[in-house]
């Protein structure tokens, strides 16, 4: 298996989790594999900055994460990534999107308030939940943050743990 390789302060900003470092990586650009899917799909959006609005963007791919049952201390886990930047952007375009994809499942999204650990707008993000379960959060990026990236226009974005939606589907 192969992983995506970022800044760590991108890990930082983006994710608000420093992930392993690589003692010497061949550039600082590749210093660290990512700890969410954001910081790729964020990445894809400074680079398209031109192209014709609205850009939508998703992937499904591999992050890695904090275990203690690891003897690493890291382990990989699935993860949906999907953005949306635009002129303007509505906290509903990105919640409609996730919403129909989660119900045409079965998994019943229930949505709740969430800390935005700096990467969302304060009250205009939202902790995904079925059945009790965590299963992701969306919400619209925080402007610092976006420009900390160099993307100059609003994005709304969503980060779903397939993991954790296979769990429910497979109870």
């Amino acid at each position: 298996r192969s992983f995506t390789l970022v800044k760590q302060e991108h890990n930082e900003i983006i994710c608000g989790l420093r992930g392993p470092t690589i003692t010497n990586p061949l550039i600082e650009a590749m210093e660290s594999p990512r700890t969410c899917i954001s910081v790729s799909l964020l990445s894809a959006l400074a680079s398209s900055q031109h192209a014709s609005m609205p850009v939508k963007i998703f992937e499904i791919d591999h992050v890695v994460i904090p275990s203690q049952s690891s003897y690493t201390g890291w382990k990989n886990r699935l993860k949906l990534g999907m953005t949306r930047m635009d002129s303007v952007i509505k906290f509903e375009e990105i919640h409609a999107d996730v919403h129909s994809m989660l119900t045409v499942l079965g998994l019943e999204p229930t949505y709740h308030r969430c800390s935005n650990q700096g990467l969302f707008t304060a009250g205009r993000c939202a902790e995904i939940r079925s059945k009790g379960l965590a299963i992701g959060r969306l919400g619209e990026v925080n402007p610092e943050v976006l420009e900390k990236l160099g993307i100059s226009f609003p994005v709304a974005m969503a980060e779903l743990d397939v993991e954790a939606m296979m769990e429910l589907l497979l109870r």
